[in-house]
């Protein structure tokens, strides 16, 4: 006899003789498919790790941890960071102290060139809760000197956040000389982001005023330009703004890269100078070389005692710019390495 789907027939006194049903409901057919027991998801340790963090709950951070080999090791969250990244930019002091302390995780450990410092040192937090990470990272052997991939240091972030007890910190132990990316020093950094204490604080320690970054402007001009004239008067008046020559800055047109200022002098390859500078991190010092109408060949044989005539009064400035050059010359060229069109191929 047929069987409405999904009713099982095997039970046969649910029906009478005639194939009516002599109950009321008839009995359904169990799906066992569906009725067993749902195992549990696995739990999603990146998610749940990121979250603990960001809301500083210590033990779950600790019992995912614990659970998880790979990120206990230090490894990359899903969400970009390593662990030990996001406790620092959120300034979650007893997870990083955790993490340090328990979990003998590398302080100096790197992702992208980054550090656990620099990203402490760039955090939003309270400077009040920052500068407690930074002192613990310190004291757990965080390096003060290293730079991101935009060349940025420590220092360079704090002065960008704002974090005043940082920067008191680390000044001391930081370079003042170190540019990014840009030619901009900490300076720059504090003035640019109107942090007026930070600003007092490096002129004090004695950072330099009259570096010029890759726009061609000074410390003081960049305060200026954005109305931070409280920021523009702590440094030294100047008779008229510092301008960069153009041709220290970019090849303006074909004759550069034909002929020197005069037709019979060959190129003086000014831009390539401000280049070589960059790669020994001392472009800031590219206006004292500007001065001097200093061209690549002068520059490629220049010496410490003419460094010093410059104006490059210390000596780890000019230590930088010849072991530069000693690396340069390491590689054989002569003066017929800087390339020159022959005049045959000169359009006239």
């Amino acid at each position: 006899m047929y069987r409405p789907a999904g009713y099982d027939d095997s039970d046969e006194e649910d029906f009478d003789d005639f194939g009516y049903i002599s109950s009321s409901y008839p009995k359904q057919k169990q799906n066992t498919a569906f009725m067993q027991e749902a195992k549990p998801p696995e739990e999603d340790y990146d998610t749940l790790l990121y979250y603990a963090i960001l809301d500083g709950q210590l033990d779950e951070t600790k019992r995912i941890i614990r659970q998880d080999a790979y990120l206990r090791g230090g490894g990359m969250l899903r969400q970009g960071w390593p662990a030990m990244f996001y406790a620092c930019f959120e300034a979650q002091l007893p997870i990083v102290e955790y993490f340090l302390r328990d979990e003998k995780m590398d302080v100096n450990r790197q992702y992208n060139l980054q550090t656990a410092l620099m990203i402490a040192c760039s955090s939003s937090q309270s400077s009040e809760r920052v500068y407690q990470v930074v002192r613990l990272l310190l004291d757990y052997g965080a390096i003060i000197g290293m730079l991101d991939q935009y060349g940025c240091s420590p220092l360079m972030l704090a002065c960008k956040a704002g974090h005043l007890d940082v920067v008191k910190e680390i000044v001391g132990e930081s370079s003042l000389l170190s540019t990014d990316n840009e030619g901009n020093t900490a300076l720059f950094y504090a003035v640019n982001n109107n942090h007026l204490e930070i600003v007092k604080i490096l002129l004090r320690a004695g950072a330099q005023t009259h570096t010029v970054n890759r726009q061609g402007y000074t410390p003081r001009q960049c305060a200026i330009n954005q109305n931070y004239l409280e920021i523009a008067e702590l440094f030294p008046s100047e008779e008229k703004p510092y301008v960069m020559p153009a041709k220290y800055l970019c090849y303006s047109d074909y004759h550069n890269f034909m002929r020197g200022e005069r037709a019979d002098d060959p190129p003086g390859y000014f831009p390539d100078l401000g280049l070589m500078l960059f790669g020994m991190n001392s472009e800031g010092s590219l206006r004292l070389f500007a001065d001097a109408n200093m061209n690549l060949f002068e520059f490629l044989t220049v010496t410490d005692e003419r460094l010093l005539e410059l104006g490059m009064k210390y000596p780890i400035e000019r230590k930088r710019v010849l072991l530069g050059l000693y690396d340069f010359h390491l590689h054989k060229w002569s003066r017929n390495s800087l390339w020159t069109m022959e005049k045959q191929r000169i359009l006239e």
